[in-house]
């Protein structure tokens, strides 16, 4: 009985033994699996690929560079600068950083382009830059991936460029340029833009048949051609010895030599009057000379024959011959006559709008002979009755010098050295040639009878 208690006793222990033990395996949990890594993702513009490393520009304006050697890359093409990328990473950015980001893939879209249109302001091949300026605003490019279109390109040219990335507002560093097309040449500066000019309002008419050009310079374009007596309106008056007027309503250029602010007469030109009248009073005073030389040799003939001993009747005698040196006083009849034609042309006078101008000429002189001067503008001027103030005068040859010419004409009045010295004052008694010969004459006339009258009281 006690052996069966024991077995019994035995039995149960091992049953409650092996109970607790399948008890304790089922209780215990099963072994969890390894959490799965939270996969993130950001996109952004492409900004540069190198050595297997990623940077990109964010929509939060950060800049983000991943290592994706072991990442697996979705592209149609290469990754550019301007694609648009997009980063599925594990791990955490922080501050910037990526250090502890692991990308598993990369899938990138071709950046679309835009389109950007003005003038090329400055162009740099050293740096590979290209300034345009559109809408009075500037934009400074990166012409690495368009060298070849960009050396084609100069300043003042018209230029369509397309690129890829974001413009923001006029800063280019994440737009990226892919082509560039020049569409204009630059306009070329004319000549007449870097001389300086004397702003004038005023009508003017031409002179003689002239070219109208576009320019002062020797390759410009001849715009047409107008007669003589051609009105025009000049706004300007250049220091190379051209005009600006207006023709066909755009600006254009004459030379000024051509031009005269006098209206022309309808039938005949003033300066043949002006000729015709000089010559009648020069012949009229040569007529006077004439006559009062004859006289005065005639007196001294009379004084020769006379005695010398008749001292006693010699004053009266000689008032004679004064009597007859005031005859000459007598005739100065004609000059009233000679006062009528300067009367009719006071009368005329009143048709004249305005005397002839004279203006100036600036240039370096290029070739010079005893009857012309040239200038380096192309401009020739008649010197022969000229004031010419270089001395020696071959010194004005490669000099700059002006030249002072009258309105309407080629017949220059005045060439001196352009040093700023002022033009000396122009004086004078304005007697003519013939008044001086005459008073010589009779000034030797009465030398005469001066000397004889000495020899005779002696």
């Amino acid at each position: 009985m006690k052996k069966l208690a024991a077995m019994l006793l035995s039995v149960m222990m091992v049953f409650l033994f092996t109970a607790c033990g399948g008890g304790n395996n089922d209780s215990e949990p099963a072994p969890a699996d390894e959490p799965t890594p939270q996969t993130s993702e950001v996109s952004g513009i492409v900004e540069d690929l190198t050595d297997g490393e990623l940077s990109i520009y964010t929509q939060a304006k950060e800049s983000l560079t991943f290592n994706i050697e072991n990442a697996e890359i979705d592209t149609e093409d290469s990754i550019e600068s301007g694609d648009t990328a997009t980063v599925e990473y594990t791990g955490k950015i922080s501050d910037g950083h990526t250090e502890d980001c692991e990308v598993s893939k990369v899938t990138n879209e071709k950046g679309t382009e835009s389109k950007l249109e003005g003038k090329v302001k400055e162009i740099s091949q050293a740096s590979g830059s290209i300034m345009i300026t559109s809408d009075n605003k500037d934009y400074l490019f990166d012409v690495s991936d368009a060298r070849e279109e960009a050396a084609k390109a100069a300043v003042g040219a018209t230029v369509e460029l397309k690129y890829t990335g974001l413009l923001e507002n006029t800063d280019t560093t994440h737009a990226y340029m892919k082509t560039l097309k020049v569409t204009k040449a630059p306009e070329k500066k004319r000549v007449a833009d870097t001389v300086k000019v004397k702003a004038v309002d005023e009508k003017v008419w031409t002179t003689k048949k002239v070219k109208i050009m576009d320019d002062t310079s020797k390759d410009a374009k001849k715009l047409g051609k107008v007669k003589k007596g051609t009105k025009l309106k000049r706004t300007g008056v250049l220091e190379n010895g051209w005009s600006r007027v207006i023709y066909k309503d755009k600006d254009a250029f004459v030379k000024t030599k051509t031009l005269s602010t006098k209206k022309p007469k309808a039938k005949e030109d003033k300066k043949v009057e002006v000729a015709v009248a000089e010559k009648k009073t020069q012949e009229e005073q040569t007529v006077k000379a004439d006559n009062s030389t004859g006289k005065a040799e005639e007196a001294v003939a009379e004084e020769s024959k006379k005695p010398a001993d008749e001292e006693s009747g010699q004053t009266a005698e000689e008032e004679k011959p004064a009597a007859e040196e005031e005859q000459p006083a007598e005739e100065e009849k004609p000059a009233a006559e000679e006062e009528k034609p300067a009367e009719e042309e006071e009368q005329t006078a009143p048709e004249e709008k305005a005397e002839p101008k004279t203006l100036t000429d600036k240039g370096v002189c290029k070739d010079l002979d005893e009857k012309t001067i040239k200038l380096d503008n192309g401009n020739k001027y008649k010197i022969k009755n000229a004031k010419f103030e270089i001395s020696p005068a071959d010194d004005a040859i490669g000099q700059k010098v002006k030249v002072e010419y009258t309105e309407g004409t080629d017949q220059a009045t005045r060439v001196y050295l352009a040093d700023g010295a002022k033009a000396p004052d122009e004086t004078g008694s304005g007697t003519s040639p013939v008044a001086w010969i005459v008073g010589i004459i009779i000034a030797a006339a009465i030398a005469a009878i001066i000397i004889v009258r000495k020899r005779r009281k002696v």
